[in-house]
């Protein structure tokens, strides 16, 4: 299966073999996502009979403190220029008309960068980090994975907003930046168009968010009986919500299997939505546009070489490698 080509959205219907009812239009989605009576299955696990009542820390918040918008405007001084200019390095050192890892080569090295830079103190442990980063990133064997995470979670133990952040930013962001270009190299004509226009980039991320989002599906449970999408949901039952379905939903984007960079796709789910919504979206925004300019004003065009393999890992789905060949002229 093609991640960037989800199954169209239908009417809410209940799949016997998920046991689950399934939503996948974008308006039911929606109002699932504001629906109180769904929530998170983990949630609802720990208020249930013997769980402990204590509220766990409010990483949302410190999270939010991390990435927030008084810390862009910061950085949109010297040390976002200094990102700039390194995302416009590590493109220009790329050959032309050769095979690169656009993933290894380029996003995830300029991402974990950008990582660093989100912790107070990221710079005095700059080769920790890297090599924890890439332990973590490796997949070798489960115990090699194993030990990585064990020593990751050791590194940020009483952090949790800062690990949180520099998750966001070293493995989240790259594996959106991957189904980006993905969808990017598979259309010439909007490579073309960036080029072309490269003020319009900022708007751009908001059509491949819609196009090449990452997280395909959520998982809820009715913590009591509730009418949604013109079905009855009992309480107990499970609700998965198709976010990438919803996405394509012809009633709210027209032509929606096309990519349009040009779109401006107002409503899409790939952040999530309202109270749901993605903590770091102005970071993933800003970083996304940075390094898309870099490459798009550096190269006239770049083709995918050989099959993509595609990574499922949890909620989310991105390629594991970005083979390509870039075109000068």
């Amino acid at each position: 299966m093609d991640p960037l080509c989800p199954a169209p959205p239908h009417p809410a219907y209940f799949d016997s073999t998920l046991r689950a009812w399934v939503l996948s239009r974008h308006a039911d989605v929606i109002a699932a996502l504001h629906e109180p009576a769904l929530r998170q299955e983990s949630a609802r696990q720990e208020s249930g009979p013997g769980k402990a009542s204590e509220k766990p820390p409010n990483v949302r918040a410190k999270v939010l403190e991390a990435l927030s918008p008084a810390k862009l405007r910061q950085w949109q001084q010297a040390p976002w220029q200094a990102m700039e200019k390194s995302a416009c390095q590590i493109i220009a050192t790329l050959p032309a008309n050769g095979r690169v890892d656009l993933l290894a080569d380029v996003i995830r090295p300029w991402t974990l960068d950008l990582a660093i830079l989100t912790l107070r103190d990221g710079s005095a442990h700059r080769r920790r980090l890297q090599r924890l980063a890439r332990n973590r990133s490796a997949g070798k064997s489960r115990l090699r994975s194993k030990l990585a995470n064990l020593e990751f979670e050791f590194f940020f133990r009483g952090r949790p907003g800062d690990k949180s952040a520099f998750i966001g930013v070293s493995e989240t962001l790259p594996a959106f930046l991957a189904n980006a270009w993905v969808a990017l190299l598979r259309h010439p004509d909007e490579f073309a168009r960036l080029r072309s226009h490269p003020e319009t980039i900022p708007a751009a991320i908001e059509e491949f968010l819609r196009y090449g989002g990452l997280v395909h599906s959520l998982v809820r449970v009715a913590a009591s009986g509730v009418e949604l999408a013109g079905v009855r949901i009992a309480s107990g039952d499970k609700v998965i919500l198709k976010l990438a379905s919803a996405n394509r939903d012809p009633e709210q984007f027209p032509d929606s299997d096309r990519l349009d960079v040009a779109r401006c796709p107002a409503g899409h789910l790939s952040l999530g939505h309202g109270e749901h919504s993605c903590v770091g979206a102005l970071m993933l925004r800003a970083a996304s546009a940075t390094l898309t300019r870099a490459l798009v004003t550096r190269f006239a065009g770049a083709r995918i070489e050989g099959e993509i393999e595609w990574r499922w890992g949890g909620a989310l789905v991105s390629p594991a490698s970005l083979p390509a060949v870039l075109i000068s002229h």
